[in-house]
């Protein structure tokens, strides 16, 4: 299977490193090409971690999209949220018949901002859209063409919009990820978004922090209070809130965050959501963001907690505690995101009842 890796991030290298050391056949292509300078110079990825220590060679880096994506079984988009819009644009001409396109993660509402984008632009090929809930990987780039993966994500959930032709990917997407689990459609990938529940908190409540250190401090381990982890708690309520409205059987972050391996069983069974946080192995030692204009605020506010809130609108549920994240977002960085976010128009859903877009995410159609 050939697969096309799109970005030049922590996910990107990980990505790459990994299904090229699964033997897959791995074109990499990223707009800002001093990002894969280093694989071209030295052949390959340095890959460390949870999966030993390898040299990945084999990698074929494409000064093109086009010739990236030109015959993939798979175009794997790896890239903040906030880049989805521009990618779209850029694929719409070149994606071609049967390719999947998959969102590694799609965050909240990023399948359905992408199929609006396509359809815009007038995508002729007939594709599928796959979105996960969160990226495949704990991972961070460690050092000069060194990808680290702490973590290969397990109950990661994955959908296709509509979740009709989920069966139809399952099994090439499960190939690469045999854990992935099949959702209820992007609704509830959507809506699974917990990092957005996570840093939102962490990001706002510890901004003096960010601010005088530029993030040299451990995030989660020394950013993570009994007061932020209530606050964190009240948000995960709201978002499950908005998934009962839907129809949805939510799962909480503490279940979530426990069930992927990112916390300990011992803060699990407490029920805090402050030690959940804050006694996390794989996050133990990742540093806080370096400005308040980092994605952890930047990408899930405008494709985390604005989409959220605009469900949790159209299906009739308050989000007072999301409302006042946003408002405050708006406040440090400048900015109306309730706007620049993926409101319902940018989602493609502004002029349909909660019932259309229930049919609209399953079968494709409005009525």
């Amino acid at each position: 299977m050939k697969i096309c890796v799109l970005g030049g991030g922590n996910g990107a290298f990980a990505a790459a490193a990994h299904l090229g050391l699964e033997g897959y056949q791995i074109n990499i292509y990223s707009p800002f090409k001093e990002e894969l300078d280093s694989i071209i110079k030295e052949g390959g990825i340095t890959l460390k971690g949870c999966l030993g220590e390898h040299f990945v060679k084999g990698i074929k880096v494409c000064k093109q999209l086009a010739l990236a994506v030109k015959n993939a079984d798979i175009v794997m988009l790896i890239v903040p949220a906030i880049f989805h819009p521009q990618y779209a644009r850029l694929l719409a001409p070149l994606l071609e018949e049967g390719q999947i396109l998959f969102l590694n993660p799609g965050h909240s509402g990023g399948a359905l901002e992408v199929k609006q984008i396509l359809k815009e632009q007038g995508l002729a090929a007939k594709i599928t859209l796959i979105e996960t809930n969160t990226l495949t990987y704990i991972t961070r780039k460690t050092g000069y063409n060194e990808a680290t993966i702490f973590k290969v994500n397990n109950s990661v959930l994955f959908s296709a919009l509509p979740a009709c032709e989920t069966p139809a990917v399952s099994q090439k997407i499960t190939e690469l990820y045999p854990e992935l689990i099949v959702a209820d459609s992007v609704l509830e990938t959507s809506l699974a978004n917990f990092n957005a529940v996570m840093h939102i908190p962490l990001v706002i409540l510890n901004a003096a922090v960010i601010e005088r250190t530029q993030g040299d401090f451990y995030f989660y381990f020394e950013g993570t209070t009994p007061a932020v982890g209530k606050v964190i708690e009240a948000l995960d309520k709201e978002r499950m809130a908005i998934m009962k409205g839907l129809g949805l059987s939510p799962n909480s972050f503490l279940e979530y965050f426990y069930q992927i391996g990112m916390t300990t069983k011992d803060a699990y069974e407490s029920g805090s959501y402050y030690r959940v946080t804050k006694e996390s192995p794989p996050n133990a030692k990742i540093k806080g963001p370096d400005s308040l204009k980092h994605r952890f605020l930047e990408e899930d506010i405008r494709c985390g907690l604005v989409p959220m809130a605009a469900l949790g609108d159209l299906y009739k549920v308050d989000t007072p505690l999301m409302d006042v994240l946003i408002t405050l977002s708006n406040l440090i960085n400048e900015k109306n995101y309730w706007e620049e976010g993926l409101n319902l128009r940018k989602l493609g859903l502004a002029n349909m009842s909660p019932q259309q877009v229930l049919r609209y995410v399953k079968n494709g159609k409005v009525n």
